[in-house]
């Protein structure tokens, strides 16, 4: 989860779900640059709105990479190994 926290989405990697994990990756910075570039032109309100979605996602993958977690932890204490 602290790999979550630094660099979204590379806690869903760390856990197996790779495809997942650089999708919330590219859509932070996506929403990121975006924002700031309708900034340029909406006197900063686009900046506003790019920051609170980048929020919203970093909630979202934080919370889901806790059940991702869990779910690794379960599946490793049943069977011994990795799921991958």
């Amino acid at each position: 989860m602290i790999i979550g926290i630094m660099m979204p989405g590379f806690g869903h990697v760390y856990c197996g779900a790779t495809g997942k994990g650089l999708f919330i990756f590219f859509m932070f910075f996506f929403i990121l640059i975006g924002g700031g570039l309708i900034a340029l032109f909406t006197l900063g309100i686009g900046l506003l709105i790019a920051l609170a979605l980048v929020l919203l996602l970093d909630i979202y993958q934080l919370i889901d990479v806790k059940h991702t977690v869990d779910r690794y932890n379960a599946f490793v204490r049943t069977s011994g190994r990795p799921p991958y």
